[in-house]
């Protein structure tokens, strides 16, 4: 069947000395991809199989409850009984972790009340050792629904009339995944919008979930559920983009005499890892595996001295306990000037580091086997004093 284009996304300005291309299950997912479903990657994808997750849901996943037939995937929900649930349907979800990004897939969703007829979703939480953060498309009761959590907290619902049929024909649903705001698409048309502004929005990398399930105990939110048939949902195509965010220039009020935003000592926007970083007016979130990763890296403006002050706080999503992350200048010729390792903990910190002269770029990255997410926040060069 026909595919949408998927953009080539441009690697790190620089790789730092001694990385390997190696392709662990971060940077792995760093990678956009486009996926026809005719058949399973098992590169990528898994089916839940075995299990169930409990209520709300009144059912358990099966692997042969997730087909592949005539170019597209289906998902099937029937009375079978499974994981001591009285019904069994599918799951198909990826192995690896996804960013930032955009996230859309052709469905055509089941029929009928009391089900989640289809869903599309970013997902991690606790069963991976991170905090619970989602960001969820679902076709209940012939509507859409969006919704978001962050660290465990929902309440973000909306629903959306379609003005169509969801289960007649395949449509576009897309989730585009930015670290200032969330904005969902059905065939291109922008249904909803959050921004930061409101709030706290997600930032932990998830695995990419589509499933279909029976509701209990929630017949005010789903309908009352009555099985009469074996209901299917169908999956036409997904594409994932990484997001390749460019510096934010900061407001003019941002302006501290003696001080610059870091988005103005960088030169220009530059090229990196988008999926897994993002450079904003006055901060820097960024993720990453180990030390195979090649970070980000950042090139200044000739000239740039003084000192570089910020905050930073993070999460280590490994079983290694203490992380750290490395703050790097870098002068000509790829030579270190400098090298500062800091460690990863929940709580602010707050960093000040002198700027060596000859520095043209600064490299962030973990250290050894680091798996984390860190936020810089407040980053400033603070003029030298004479």
């Amino acid at each position: 069947m026909p595919l949408p284009l998927i953009p080539i996304i441009i690697a790190a300005t620089a790789i730092i000395a001694g990385c390997k291309g190696e392709e662990t299950k971060t940077s792995a997912a760093r990678k956009g991809f486009v996926d026809g479903l005719d058949s399973m990657d098992r590169d990528r994808w898994e089916k839940s199989n075995g299990w169930s997750n409990g209520d709300p849901f009144y059912c358990g996943w099966r692997s042969d409850h997730v087909t592949f037939a005539d170019g597209k995937m289906a998902l099937t929900l029937d009375n079978a009984k499974s994981a001591d649930k009285p019904y069994t349907s599918g799951e198909f979800r990826t192995s690896e972790f996804y960013g930032y990004g955009t996230l859309e897939a052709s469905i055509r969703a089941a029929s009928g009340e009391g089900v989640v007829a289809a869903s599309l979703f970013f997902h991690t939480g606790p069963y991976d050792k991170n905090p619970h953060d989602e960001i969820d498309v679902e076709i209940i009761k012939g509507k859409l629904q969006v919704n978001y959590y962050v660290n465990g907290k929902g309440g973000n619902e909306k629903v959306i009339e379609l003005g169509f049929d969801p289960s007649r024909a395949f449509h576009a649903y897309k989730i585009d995944w930015r670290p200032d705001s969330i904005i969902w698409y059905v065939d291109d048309k922008e249904v909803h919008r959050v921004n930061a502004s409101a709030g706290p929005l997600p930032k932990t990398p998830g695995r990419i979930i589509m499933n279909l399930w029976p509701g209990t105990g929630v017949d005010n939110w789903l309908g009352k559920f009555e099985y009469r048939a074996p209901l299917i949902a169908e999956y036409d195509w997904i594409k994932y983009t990484p997001f390749s965010g460019t510096v934010v220039e900061p407001a003019a009020k941002t302006k501290i005499p003696g001080q610059t935003m870091l988005a103005e000592a960088i030169e220009g926007a530059f090229p990196f890892n988008g999926a897994q970083a993002a450079v904003l007016k006055n901060g820097i979130n960024f993720s990453a595996k180990n030390a195979n990763d090649p970070g980000l890296t950042m090139p200044l403006k000739k000239g740039t001295s003084g000192k570089l002050s910020f905050e930073h706080a993070g999460t280590v999503r490994n079983e290694w306990g203490d992380g750290f992350f490395s703050v790097l200048f870098i002068g000509a010729g790829e030579k270190l000037l400098q090298r500062k390792d800091l460690e990863i903990k929940a709580d602010v910190q707050k960093a000040e580091l002198d700027i060596p002269e000859g520095t043209v770029k600064i490299n962030l990255m973990t250290v050894g086997k680091s798996s984390a997410d860190v936020q810089l926040t407040n980053v400033v060069v603070k003029e030298k004093k004479d």
